[in-house]
């Protein structure tokens, strides 16, 4: 709270945290300790930023920023889904898998910057290891300064996800898993499949 500009810089930095921590806490909701948001974050980014890169300027930019946004979720959630198979089906700890898996993931975005020459590398800074900037057909609009969309998309998804916990059906089934699995069970709720898709 100095100015407009570390407003706006603290807004920059909560949007990812924002929407790493709704992630975080419809597992949480379900009684499942996903400490893997983190891994989850840094797959997503390295997806979206190579589609990003990839498609570049050569797609109208609506079109490039929504593919670069659903590559990148998809592959948070692939990445995402190495923890609960073998949480639902061989009782491990996912804490355990989805802690390791953040390394694992932080290792791979590091060595695609700084220990590679990869898509991802700015090949004119070779001598000093730094990322490609990412074409201006994908970037999110600015709305305020630095300010770009992001922060409200994850505002958002934020709410959604609030009510789709607490008034829908999908909601419902998390909320009862969490609270008691054999009642959800009996209930007739798939408590694996259920924990697949939340992890």
């Amino acid at each position: 709270f100095g100015s407009d500009l570390t407003i706006v810089r603290t807004l920059i930095a909560a949007t990812p945290l924002i929407l790493t921590a709704v992630a975080a806490a419809v597992a949480f909701r379900m009684k499942i300790w996903n400490i893997g948001a983190e891994g989850q974050l840094y797959l997503g980014a390295i997806a979206a930023s190579g589609i990003a890169l990839a498609i570049g300027d050569s797609f109208p930019p609506v079109l490039a920023i929504t593919v670069s946004l659903l590559g990148g979720a998809a592959a948070g959630a692939a990445w995402a889904a190495l923890a609960p198979i073998p949480r639902a089906y061989l009782r491990t700890d996912e804490v355990i898998t989805t802690l390791m898996l953040n390394f694992v993931a932080l290792h791979l975005m590091n060595y695609l910057i700084f220990g590679s020459v990869s898509f991802w590398r700015a090949r004119e800074r070779l001598s000093f290891p730094s990322g490609r900037f990412i074409p201006e057909g994908a970037e999110l609009p600015e709305i305020w300064l630095r300010l770009h969309a992001g922060f409200v998309i994850a505002i958002l998804v934020a709410v959604v996800v609030w009510w789709a916990l607490r008034s829908s059906t999908w909601g419902f089934a998390v909320r009862v898993i969490g609270d008691s699995p054999a009642a959800a069970r009996y209930a007739g709720l798939s408590v694996p499949r259920r924990v697949i898709s939340v992890l």
